[in-house]
């Protein structure tokens, strides 16, 4: 493992460097206001947690009284009095309320900016939950505050309460637009598992901003990370297949495409398929010749497909790794494609060769015949041999020794 986790450690500073780039845009200490800071905490100078006691009238305005039973933010008070009714229904009077407030200028009475349930587990839950924004909304420092937000969003997706996790959910929609590079590709799996856990009020929001997400950090690879694999390898998957997209050089994105394959095995080939219709023709050779060797059976179609539209060292990569899969419906386009002048020639006789089925016996026969009238001569004895018995044997050999150092 250690020497796949060097060749990817070459590669996975690119992530980092481009998180560390999303940090470097918002430079200012407050210039990013989370969900919760813009919609209550900036309007709400008072919150404490308290629970009814009465309603009075206090110089002609109806007001509630409610005793404080602790002070989250602002002086501390045994009890505070609120503008307006109280709950209306007995069991709401009798369980304990967050209550967000704005002093009125008579400095007697509050304005309620928003109420929220508070009793039991979930209550407490939930004060935490705002005790943490509210240590968050103090904090100057950019990276302390990109780092604590995250842990916030992420403890409010897993909460019980509906409070927390609907402002996870708002901060994580609000924060993936406005905070590049604060998610990363690892994350995906467990913020799809937090989607399911929405409301639906909450849920379409969420997973539009989840899939702009996945395309920002996995672009051609988006949805690989439903194939990771779960434990602690999730993690360096993941982090590879991102590496895979946003690295700059060819030969850096073939030694994390290298290097995956020989850490995961077969538990690449979504990969590779996603691969093989990569915008980056480098990829692309790559991912065929290593789902060749794997002989990934997910391959075939979009091999295929590459095959019937390529050119050159491209068409051939694809003619190589669809004779390796055995891709018996490639018999006829590799037939046809076969010119016995062309620099390729040799490469899809010999995928021919591999296929093994009538048609693909029918196109060696032929083209058999042709050299040993026209030549090349080197050309005719390749053909002949490869369409002996032992070649074939021999040659899956060969096969299974090159895909022995990726399979585990």
């Amino acid at each position: 493992m250690a020497p796949v986790i060097r060749r990817l450690a070459r590669i996975l500073p690119i992530v980092a460097a481009c998180s560390a780039s999303a940090v470097a845009q918002d430079s200012r200490p407050d210039g990013y206001r989370t969900f919760l800071e813009s919609v209550l905490l900036d309007k709400a100078p008072r919150i404490v947690r308290a629970r009814f006691h009465d309603e009075r009238d206090v110089a002609g305005v109806q007001a509630t009284a409610y005793v404080v039973t602790s002070v989250l933010r602002g002086a501390e008070t045994p009890r505070v009095l609120v503008g307006g009714a109280g709950p209306a229904s007995e069991a709401s009077r009798a369980t304990d309320k967050l209550l967000f407030l704005r002093p009125l200028r008579s400095g007697v009475l509050h304005e309620l900016v928003d109420m929220v349930e508070a009793g039991g587990d979930a209550g407490r839950e939930t004060e935490t939950f705002v005790r943490r924004a509210l240590a968050l909304s103090e904090l100057r420092d950019v990276l302390e505050r990109r780092r604590a937000l995250k842990r916030l969003i992420f403890d409010g997706l897993r909460a019980r309460g509906e409070f927390a996790r609907k402002l996870g959910a708002r901060e994580f929609v609000r924060a993936s637009v406005q905070l590049p590079g604060l998610f990363q590709a690892s994350d995906l799996p467990e913020l799809r598992a937090a989607s399911q856990r929405l409301p639906d009020d909450e849920r379409l929001r969420f997973k539009e901003a989840l899939g702009a997400l996945a395309n920002e950090r996995l672009e051609g690879f988006a949805g690989v990370e439903r194939t990771a694999p779960d434990g602690p390898d999730r993690e360096l998957f993941l982090l590879g297949a991102e590496a895979l997209n946003g690295a700059a050089s060819e030969e850096d994105r073939a030694a994390v495409l290298d290097g995956m394959v020989r850490r995961f095995g077969k538990r690449t080939g979504a990969l590779l398929v996603a691969a093989i219709q990569d915008r980056r023709a480098d990829v692309r050779r790559e991912a065929l010749r290593l789902a060749g060797i794997l002989r990934v059976p997910e391959a075939g179609p979009p091999a295929l497909a590459l095959f019937r539209k390529a050119t050159g060292a491209e068409k051939a990569a694809a003619a190589e790794c669809l004779g390796r899969l055995g891709e018996a419906d490639a018999a006829a386009a590799l037939g046809e494609a076969l010119d016995l002048k062309a620099p390729e020639a040799e490469i899809l006789l010999v995928a021919l060769a591999r296929l093994e089925t009538p048609v693909a016996r029918a196109y060696l026969v032929a083209a058999a015949r042709r050299l040993a009238d026209e030549g090349p001569a080197e050309l005719a004895r390749a053909v002949a041999e490869r369409m002996k018995p032992t070649w074939r044997a021999e040659d899956s050999e060969r096969r299974d020794a090159e895909a022995k150092p990726y399979l585990r």
